[in-house]
Order: C-alpha cells, then structure tokens, then sequence
C-alpha cells in the first residue's frame, strides 16, 4: 500500500495542560485508510503560559513531530511547523509525538515540552496533543557568606551521568533529565563532598538556598511549593554550616579497620532500622527508636553492606529515628561517635553525639 500525504488547511490545536490525548472521529474515511488531522489553539497556548518567563516559552513551530507506524517506519520525521497539515495513513497503529527540542541534557534554560501518543488510525481522526514539561530543573542560590567563606568553591550538579559546574556567579535553570540528582560541594581540586541527592520528577522545578545559617535563613528541608500549570516550583535550604566537619567524614568502608576509634565523623543514606543480629528493616512501618542502619547508597538492601547507628536518648534520637521521622529513610546523614567492631553483628556506630544532613 502506497502512503500518501494530503494537505488541507486545518486549525491545528496543541493544549498545554496533563491529560491524556483526545480525538474524534468523522464518518468520511476511505475504507483502506484514515485521515489524521493534528490540532493547535493559540488561545490555550497563550493562557497557559501567561505569566511564564518569555525563554521558557516554546515556539510550536520548532517542535520536533514524529509519526511512526507500529512495525517502526517512518512517517515523518521534522519540524511541526512544516508538516503536512493532514495525513492520509494506511489502517494500524501509529505513534505521534512532539517535543521542542532534541538537545540532549544537561542543559541551562531549556525546558523539554512534548507529548506521545499511541493511535489506532481507522477512521478519520482529529487528535489533540496535551504536552507536558518533560524535564526537570535546579537553580542555586548562594548566601554571600558562603562565598566568603570559601572564596574558590563551585558545585557540581550530576545527572544521568553528566557533571556540570554551577559557579556562585550562575542563576540560570539548568534542566536535567527526571531521575537520581546529586550536587556536590568543591572547595578545592582535592576537596569535594556530596551534599544532596534526591529525586526529581518530570516538571519539577527546584531552587536551592546554599548558605551556612548566617543569612537568616530557618531550617533545613524545608519546601515551599507553588503550582504553575504542569510544572512543580519549589526551594529548599542547604545548609552547609558544617562543611569543614563533613568534609573529614570517612567512608563506610574504612570504619571496620578503625574499631575502637572515637569521635569518628562518616556519612551514608539511612536505610532502615529495626536492627537485629540477624536482620534489618528497609520499609515503613519501623518499631525502634533506638537504631538505624546506614549505606553508601540509597538502595541497599543487604545487611552485611551496612553500618548499624545506635541512637542514644535525646535529640539525636528524636530527630533521626525511623518511628517519629519515616521520611528519614533514604535521606543522606552525617554522625559523629565511636567506631564499635559489632554492633547488631555488623559494623557500627556508638555514643552518637552529633549529625548533620
């Protein structure tokens, strides 16, 4: 069966909202194939992003369109704007997607705008993309005195495998692809010290206070959101009032060499409790205030890859414990006390007397 383009002229319809894909079908199809007519408002479009910083806002014609029959041949393959303004398709299953830019990631001030959908063309179809941001952003903002304390230091902002440098004199978004962010601390070539890592989720838009407690600023963790459409807008504090401290932090695999040693300063992401001779507890609902178990990564699972944390009456308890703060689970810690040979029958941490996030 030859495919053959037909050109009509046709409102075309993009709605930038999260929803899923819309379409209505009419009786006049030829028996063989359907006719697949693509829509765009400029009345939604422009609602939608009223308001919005004027870089971020996308221009459909650059939009990159692909239609792909189910067996992988290609349809079309190009920009939006010089598209056929109607298809004439043999019967099947076709994708349709859009997105505003093939640019890989990481990158500054560019949002990731787009839409896929799986179409059974039969009939004549009018379809409707609802486009999303697609990928997430962070921004650094940095309290003078940190830059006054370490007059040579920058971040690093890692995702999906890249490392981007984030000086204190940037502002700009850097959009990352959704997944595992990490940002680390350098305050010299041989000095660097993960701070942070968490997930970002598509349309997550998140802007980071990077002080040591001199500006002011209260808490630590703490989220402010504001909802813009499809998009998440959020800022949370990083305190980095103990650098010096958890820049001595040693690894976790260091610490069964160092038994008996004291006011021992390491780091790792909680990761369960209710600690036994025999076993740990990686999920909610946890039992035990008085223990937890740390790793070096976020996804342990396995005991005899843990460090076990005793927890000793007072603040560091109330503050740490899985019972009182389940969202601890999965957060990066630093502790400081005494290294025991076993504890729970693994490497541990003793007489806790001090911790940092």
């Amino acid at each position: 069966m030859k495919r053959r383009f037909v050109f009509s002229t046709v409102l075309l319809s993009l709605f930038f909202l999260i929803a899923s894909c819309d379409w209505d079908y009419s009786e006049n199809y030829a028996e063989d194939t359907g006719k697949v007519y693509l829509k765009f408002s400029d009345q939604v479009f422009r609602q939608t992003f009223a308001g919005v910083r004027s870089s971020f806002i996308p221009d459909t014609a650059i939009f990159v369109l692909k239609v792909t029959a189910e067996n992988g041949e290609k349809f079309y393959d190009g920009y939006y704007g010089e598209r056929p303004e109607m298809f004439e398709l043999p019967r099947g299953v076709y994708s349709f997607s859009v997105v505003s830019s093939v640019r890989s990631m990481p990158e500054f001030d560019l949002p990731l705008w787009g839409d896929g959908q799986s179409v059974h063309v039969e009939k004549d179809i009018s379809l409707t993309f609802m486009c999303r941001q697609l990928n997430s952003a962070v921004r650094l903002n940095v309290a003078p005195e940190l830059e006054n304390s370490f007059p040579y230091g920058y971040f690093n902002i890692i995702s999906s495998g890249s490392v981007t440098k984030y000086g204190y004199e940037e502002d700009r978004y850097l959009f990352l692809d959704p997944g595992e962010l990490v940002i680390e601390f350098v305050k010299s070539a041989n000095s660097r010290i993960e701070i942070l890592r968490r997930y970002l989720s598509e349309g997550e838009m998140v802007t980071f206070l990077a002080g040591t407690g001199a500006s002011g600023v209260q808490g630590t963790g703490g989220i402010s959101i504001m909802m813009d459409t499809s998009r998440v807008w959020s800022s949370e504090y990083l305190d980095l009032s103990d650098i010096d401290n958890k820049g001595k932090a040693v690894p976790l695999d260091r610490l069964a060499s160092m038994a008996g040693e004291e006011d021992v300063w390491t780091s790792g992401y909680i990761v369960g409790g209710d600690l036994s001779s025999s076993s740990v507890k990686t999920s909610s609902p946890f039992k035990s205030m008085t223990n937890l178990a740390i790793a070096s990564s976020p996804y342990e699972k396995d005991k005899k890859n843990m460090i076990s944390v005793e927890l000793p009456s007072g603040s560091i308890r109330d503050e740490l414990n899985l019972v009182s703060n389940p969202e601890n689970l999965g957060r990066k810690v630093w502790l400081r006390g005494d290294v025991s040979e076993s504890y729970f029958g693994i490497t541990g941490i003793k007489k806790t007397d001090r911790y940092e996030w």
